[in-house]
């Protein structure tokens, strides 16, 4: 039966049926408790459709379930949860006003490689979040992401709760042709094998997005694209004429067997930034190998950070293993390497005061000379600061915090919770009390977004919010 026109907690509207399955139904409501009365997405999990054991279980995913999108939602662009009704199982999410990605697909013109390549860095930016929350959505594909009408940044939907149901249930279902129809959690043309075999890893969705990124580049559905017979990779290079470095890209995400495709999202998102990144514009340095010694910086007293990255939660910060990581460039000098360990190691340890300080000597040195040799990057050498190096330590950061620290997470803070004011987002950080005076971060627990901390410029004053923008943080 549908709920169209009850009104749910004193608070949502429903007012239009969306769709649903055998186990939930999604609808379109409107927040009445607020001016305008926005749009929200209700979802509401069918309870008498089990019973016992089986009711057991639907209700302990869909409690998960409210967990994890509570947590998830704190990235921009993934959908926020906005309530968790435990008594008429109900989720309560924000709207998306926009359109699917599927609607931007179903025309005949075969996209850029640019825009491919947009694309790709902006679902991956989503997916190593996700990924770092120990999530796989299992259902990435077209309809699944909606290019927000505001900014036209793809949002990821629909991690469902009833889409673990099934195959959790199955487990207790009578026969075996039910568990077979349950196992798979997917779309047919955008799952690779293993998730067709009921065991999806975090490269699971890396397929998927691999697979619509060759739909956009191609025109052809994956439903309709040939496989090797003897190996089963994907056979659409002949499709499409492409460069061979995003080939190379695209061809390693759709890799058939998992070990073969890149490991984790942040590897990929690397990867894919690599092709935009020209190489005439990589300092002297990056060249010559290890020409450049290493002067002693005086660290700047007080300047602060911009990102976006999703974490902004009072969770205490947990300790994970970093394993070492390349450093961006093959014939970086010997000085600047020793730094390079160096933060990884004082990242993996934890000791956030000195690896705050060793970010600011490293960034100060790559800046150029005349950063060096004074208390604050140069402006010129500042817009020339190469964005892969950006990208390299912010990743160490979040890395290092769950997500909780680094670059992306201040851009985040400052775009939309400080509505891109920089006292707003100094007091949200920690940077300044409530009374506009300057305060040193907490380093033994450091509130979300407040560090790195230790950046200033010559002028003393904020530079970093343009710079963050051009390397598309």
């Amino acid at each position: 039966m549908l709920m169209i026109g009850q009104v749910l907690d004193r608070r949502y509207r429903v007012t239009t049926a969306l769709g649903g399955g055998g186990f939930s139904q999604t609808y379109i409501g409107e927040d009445i408790r607020r001016p305008g009365n926005p749009k929200c997405v209700i979802k509401h999990l069918y309870l008498d459709r089990f019973t016992g054991e089986q009711l057991d279980t639907a209700k302990r995913l869909f409690n998960s379930e409210a967990e994890t999108l509570e947590k998830l939602g704190q990235h921009p662009q993934i959908p926020q949860l906005f309530a968790y009704l435990d008594e008429e199982f109900c989720l309560v999410q924000e709207f998306i006003e926009g359109q699917s990605l599927q609607a931007e697909l179903q025309s005949d013109t075969q996209w850029t490689e640019e825009k491919v390549i947009q694309l790709l860095t902006d679902v991956l930016e989503t997916l190593v979040y996700v990924h770092q929350q120990n999530v796989i959505h299992r259902d990435i594909k077209p309809d699944n992401l909606i290019r927000r009408a505001s900014d036209g940044k793809l949002v990821l939907i629909d991690f469902g709760a009833v889409k673990q149901l099934p195959q959790a249930i199955a487990t207790s279902v009578a026969t075996q042709a039910e568990i077979n129809r349950t196992i798979t959690i997917g779309t047919l043309g955008y799952y690779p094998t293993e998730q067709g075999q009921g065991r999806p890893r975090p490269s699971s969705d890396l397929y998927a997005l691999g697979m619509i990124a060759i739909q956009a580049l191609t025109g052809v559905h994956p439903r309709e694209l040939e496989e090797d017979l003897e190996t089963g990779e994907i056979l659409w290079q002949n499709r499409v004429s492409v460069s061979p470095k995003l080939e190379t890209v695209l061809t390693t995400l759709v890799r058939y067997h998992f070990k073969d495709r890149y490991s984790t999202a942040s590897e990929a998102l690397q990867a894919v930034q690599a092709l935009s990144q020209p190489q005439a514009k990589r300092k002297p340095w990056m060249i010559w190998g290890s020409a450049i010694a290493l002067p002693v910086i005086a660290i700047a007293a007080f300047s602060i950070f911009r990102p976006s990255d999703p974490a902004v939660s009072d969770r205490s910060i947990s300790t994970p293993s970093i394993s070492a990581s390349p450093s961006p460039y093959a014939t970086l000098p010997n000085q600047l390497q020793e730094i390079y360990n160096q933060l990884q190691a004082e990242l993996s340890q934890q000791n956030f005061k000195a690896a705050d300080e060793t970010t600011y000597k490293l960034m100060i040195d790559i800046a150029g000379q005349r950063s060096s040799r004074q208390k604050g990057f140069n402006l010129d050498e500042w817009r020339e600061f190469p964005c892969e190096w950006l990208t390299r330590i912010d990743q160490l950061w979040r890395d290092a915090t769950n997500g909780q620290q680094g670059f992306r997470v201040q851009s985040n803070l400052y775009q939309t919770k400080a509505s891109r004011n920089n006292q707003q987002l100094y007091k949200l950080v920690g940077w300044i009390d409530q009374s506009g005076k300057p305060r040193q971060p907490n380093y033994q627990a450091p509130q979300p977004g407040s560090l790195p901390f230790k950046l200033a410029w010559q002028d003393r004053l904020e530079h970093r919010f343009d710079k963050f923008a051009a390397c598309r943080f």
